[in-house]
């Protein structure tokens, strides 16, 4: 994407590419938890299972152009020494990789332990626990469509995250004290506008710093980072919520997620509005990191 659309359109690209992923998020638990009602679990996920041989059978017939690579290629062991040593060599994508860590870590809390209100708490059944994820998807559709827009016209990207992650924070606090279905979809649709702002913000934040010749190999380190948070998180929330409940873990995520902000004031990533073209190409003027990338490339 970053070599498609100028650097000024990032944002909104980003934006329109979750479009299909927040819709899908709108669709998929509602229909499913229509059909667990209907026809069970197991013909469920037998049918999700032969939705796939569809997707790869379209895979399979995708003729996709071939270019001749700039460049020659590397083994795998060379790739992944020269990824090391980028990353260990740029603070400022440290700092991207650690925001993004520390935001999966606290919003997994929402895929371990909100289920677990709806359906101990609350009491719902397999179509309302459908609905629940199928607000949040409403609330990433509106955030992307009409908040982030005008938030982003207004505000700085770490003014813009941190109001993300505080309604996010205000959504862990109210979802435990509300018993009520309907105010509780509410509430979820608020959490979804919160995930989806922080980040896609954080996804653009990364793009920028990441240049072309190493875009490959950083953003599947950035997704490994995050995923990672995301399989922690989860571990912890849920392991609180099989001992403490489900409403006390949201409690404490909110506390913990708020200390978490404040303690995270020094990671900063307002410096990637001055990127263009990642950070080893455009740098600011008391960056170094252009003669680091240099002797990477040279070793």
């Amino acid at each position: 994407m970053p070599q498609v659309v100028s650097d000024s359109e990032l944002p909104s690209a980003a934006t329109l590419s979750g479009l299909q992923f927040n819709i899908s998020g709108i669709i998929g638990p509602a229909l499913g938890g229509l059909l667990v009602a209907l026809i069970g679990a197991n013909f469920v996920f037998v049918a999700n299972a032969a939705c796939f041989f569809v997707v790869i059978l379209s895979i399979l017939q995708w003729k996709q152009p071939t270019a001749p690579p700039k460049v020659s290629s590397q083994d795998f062991s060379y790739s992944f020494g020269t990824t090391v040593r980028y990353i260990r060599c740029a603070p400022e994508l440290q700092i991207v990789l650690a925001r993004n860590f520390l935001f999966t870590l606290f919003i997994s809390a929402i895929p371990a332990v909100v289920p677990v209100m709806g359906l101990k708490v609350l009491h719902l059944n397999s179509g309302n626990l459908g609905l629940l994820f199928t607000s949040m998807g409403v609330g990433s559709v509106v955030g992307a469509l009409f908040i982030a827009p005008c938030f982003r016209a207004r505000f700085s990207t770490d003014a813009l995250i941190l109001s993300a992650n505080l309604l996010v924070i205000l959504a862990y606090v109210l979802m435990g004290f509300v018993r009520q279905t309907e105010l509780f979809l509410l509430i979820a649709a608020l959490a979804g506008v919160g995930w989806t702002l922080s980040a896609s913000e954080l996804w653009v934040a990364a793009q920028r710093l990441i240049p072309d010749w190493a875009r490959g190999r950083i953003n599947a380190t950035v997704m490994m980072v995050s995923q990672g948070g995301m399989v922690i998180g989860g571990l912890i929330w849920a392991s609180l919520a099989a001992i403490n409940g489900p409403g006390y873990t949201l409690f404490g995520a909110a506390v913990v997620f708020l200390v978490s902000l404040l303690l995270s004031a020094r990671l900063s990533v307002k410096f990637t509005a001055n990127l263009k073209k990642g950070i080893f190409n455009v740098l600011p003027a008391n960056v170094k990191s252009a003669e680091i990338a240099r002797l990477i490339l040279a070793d």
